[in-house]
């Protein structure tokens, strides 16, 4: 997958998130998506720019991707 299509996803799951629950978002796009950005060695800050997203959610994903290594999604 591309750091496009990635950004593209993530700016979804941001606008969806219910208030209050952005930061939950951000960690549940770095367990889904974590290994797929590891393998690939994709940026980040680049998924995050093409998301749109506020840049203080990339530490909240970043804890995500470091949670994909212990946990599946139900």
């Amino acid at each position: 997958m591309t750091e496009n299509r990635l950004g593209k996803i993530l700016k979804k799951m941001d606008a969806d998130a219910p208030d209050g629950l952005k930061g939950i978002n951000a960690h549940l796009f770095g367990v889904k998506y974590g290994d797929e950005i590891l393998e690939n060695n994709l940026k980040l800050e680049n998924i995050a720019e093409i998301s749109g997203i506020d840049s203080r959610y990339k530490m909240e994903i970043r804890k995500g991707i470091i949670l994909s290594k212990y946990l599946t999604l139900k």
